[in-house]
């Protein structure tokens, strides 16, 4: 390929051009390129067939971290104020929103982060994380009342995956709350995090 004083300012640029085009088989120096990182995303795979194709994860609208189909874990954090602490037990707050038609949540295992005010929680009964609108478990046991309710400080506690001895049934296109059923929590300002993995199946 020859030197092209309109393209290549230097011989350095006329020898990229001669190995692109004896990579690709053409010259690609003057084909628009996608950038390395985009905005909220990076690759998971190097296009080595050279197929013009690779595997992206980014956030959704939701800001939860997407992979490509029949990809990793994806991990979600959220938030919960003393107010959702309380309500909970009447009102469960949602975790995960529902994946979508012909989609179902896996949840690998939680971690739930209580960070404990300078007023402590009283009353309250075992939080449990389930799917919404039922009682299905999404996760094997559930956080002791005593967690919430202890003196100040952070502690960590850690569910796995259901592992019953028949499995459970995943109910199709629905989310995961965090509820505890049988007493309401009061009084304390304390807040909490709920780290979760989970995966979205699909058909």
């Amino acid at each position: 390929m020859p030197f092209n004083p309109g393209k290549d300012r230097n011989r350095f640029a006329a020898l990229n051009r001669v190995m692109d085009s004896a990579w690709f088989g053409s010259d690609v120096s003057s084909r628009a390129q996608p950038p390395d990182v985009l905005n909220g995303e990076f690759l998971t795979a190097v296009n080595a067939a050279g197929t013009g194709t690779v595997n992206m994860i980014g956030v959704d609208s939701s800001d939860r971290i997407v992979f490509p189909s029949g990809g990793p874990v994806g991990l979600q954090v959220v938030s919960l104020a003393a107010a959702q602490l309380f309500a909970m037990n009447g009102a469960p707050v949602a975790l995960l929103p529902a994946p979508g038609a012909g989609k179902a949540l896996f949840v690998r295992g939680l971690v739930f982060e209580m960070l404990a005010g300078s007023v402590a929680f009283t009353g309250g009964g075992a939080v449990s994380f389930v799917y919404h609108g039922g009682a299905v478990s999404v996760v094997t046991g559930t956080i002791l009342a005593a967690v919430v309710t202890a003196v100040p400080g952070t502690t960590f506690t850690q569910l796995g995956d259901v592992s019953a001895a028949n499995g459970i049934t995943i109910p199709a296109n629905t989310g995961v709350d965090i509820t505890n059923a049988t007493a309401a929590f009061a009084a304390g300002n304390g807040t909490a995090k709920v780290h979760l993995a989970y995966s979205i199946i699909s058909a």
